[in-house]
């Protein structure tokens, strides 16, 4: 299937460990295919970096700083409106 088949134009995706490896890569394609992040990560320096440089680039991104290995840890704040 060809990749201009994909679109996601104004989905919400949650990827957890979006920071590196795996995880950075499925919410860079998101973003490439039109998508909206929230990535949860334990590095929270690291994590605004990434949304800074993707903001930049003007993609629409939020995130979270959690380790959702941690009971009770994770908290995601209301999904802006536009998502819904």
């Amino acid at each position: 299937m060809a990749k201009d088949a994909w679109q996601l134009n104004g989905k919400l995706a949650l990827v957890t460990g979006g920071t590196k490896g795996i995880g950075f890569s499925v919410a860079e394609e998101i973003l490439a295919l039109g998508g909206i992040v929230h990535v949860v990560a334990r590095d929270a320096d690291l994590l605004q970096n990434r949304l800074d440089s993707w903001r930049k680039q003007g993609f629409e991104s939020f995130g979270t700083a959690a380790d959702i290995t941690v009971a009770g840890e994770l908290f995601l704040p209301s999904i802006p409106a536009p998502c819904l």
